[in-house]
């Protein structure tokens, strides 16, 4: 659970532009990514939203630039997936 969380300011940037991608460097379950979907699904908003993070279960080990781009959150990875959303 991330606390406090700023529903005003999700709202704001899910009407306008009306995309949103949320990075994060754990496990996608109940992170930052959840909690930014459960605002934009009870808003109603029909807002264009991806996560990117670990969505393995079980984590590896390895150097900090191999992880980033075996989960997809390095530079290359979250400016394609930022572009899919255009």
């Amino acid at each position: 659970m991330i606390e406090p969380l700023d529903k005003d300011i999700i709202l704001k940037y899910a009407s306008s532009p009306g995309k949103i991608l949320t990075v994060e460097n754990h496990f996608i379950v109940n992170g930052l990514g959840s909690a930014v979907a459960e605002v934009i699904a009870e808003s109603g908003k029909g807002t264009k939203f991806k996560r990117l993070g670990v969505n393995k279960r079980y984590g590896q080990t390895g150097s900090l630039d191999f992880l980033k781009k075996e989960y997809g959150i390095d530079a290359d990875s979250i400016a394609d997936a930022a572009m899919d959303l255009i």
